[in-house]
């Protein structure tokens, strides 16, 4: 559903960037929210930003609509450095 490896959402996981899934025995249960959030984990990475960074947007998100500012920012320098990439090519 995700496109993404076992490997690769075991690391996240490991990250701490999947905080909210259930566990059965185990096992991890993945909700349309859960599966959401992975997709938005891997826009993030695509465009090249860093875990840490990542790790960060996901702190904020956790926080609540009072990061909204701060998310939007992280989010704008992301943009930046995409298009300060594209513009040396």
């Amino acid at each position: 559903m995700t496109g993404l490896s076992p490997s690769a959402i075991r690391y996240y996981d490991k990250e701490g960037l999947l905080p909210q899934v259930e566990r059965k025995n185990g096992i991890r249960m993945f909700s349309d929210m859960d599966i959401r959030w992975l997709h938005l984990i891997t826009c993030l990475k695509n465009t090249g930003m860093p875990i840490k960074r990542i790790c960060e947007y996901a702190d904020l998100a956790q926080r609540g609509d009072e990061t909204l500012i701060e998310r939007q920012r992280l989010i704008q320098e992301q943009r930046q450095f995409v298009q300060d990439l594209c513009s040396t090519k």
